[in-house]
């Protein structure tokens, strides 16, 4: 199965009673990257008001989670986690940073601001399909891990975790759900 996500980032803006809301849509797929992007934008904007955000990761076990940063409850982070899900987007970060201008919007007018930046940030976004990723861990000898290695790199299997211990080698490896086979098969064939 293929999903829709992205490669680079993308920003959108929205502006409402002279509030500015800038949106930055990132390709995302660890939930350990968010504190180094949540902390270059709030250097890059140190004097916005709020940097809520919403994130969609995984494929068949998908984690999400929203955050209002001190907007009120639900006015934030769930609009931008509805747009990923209306674009069906996953493994997608999207920050949207507020710049407050001097007018309260009201609940029904912070929950259309933070949909609306959501909105052009995905609207400008160039979207990739790729297939699911999957997990597997596996003990191979040192000889068939050698062999093991042109096969991994040409199907773009994804090194996770390596192991050695005084006779075998443990992987941990992410890739399609056909590469993985494959692996397996040829791993049992030597």
């Amino acid at each position: 199965m293929k999903i829709k996500t992205i490669q680079d980032t993308f920003i959108g803006e929205f502006k409402s009673l002279n509030s500015k809301f800038i949106a930055y849509l990132y390709p995302f797929d660890s939930k350990e990257k968010l504190t180094p992007i949540l902390a270059q934008l709030k250097k890059e904007h140190p004097k916005a008001r709020h940097w809520c955000y919403a994130y969609r990761i995984g494929y068949e076990n998908e984690e999400f989670r929203v955050n209002d940063d001190g907007e009120p409850n639900g006015t934030a982070g769930k609009p931008i986690l509805n747009q990923l899900y209306s674009h069906e987007v996953k493994n997608a970060l999207i920050v949207v940073v507020r710049y407050f201008g001097g007018t309260k919007l009201g609940v029904p007018g912070l929950i259309e601001a933070y949909k609306e930046a959501a909105y052009y940030a995905l609207k400008n976004a160039n979207y990739i399909f790729e297939n699911e990723k999957f997990e597997i861990s596996c003990t191979m000898n040192m000889s068939k891990y050698y062999q093991s290695m042109p096969y991994i790199k040409k199907n773009n299997i994804t090194l996770l975790s390596e192991e050695m211990d005084a006779n075998n080698i443990n992987l941990i490896v992410k890739g399609s759900k056909d590469a993985l086979e494959g692996l397996k098969s040829l791993i049992e064939s030597f």
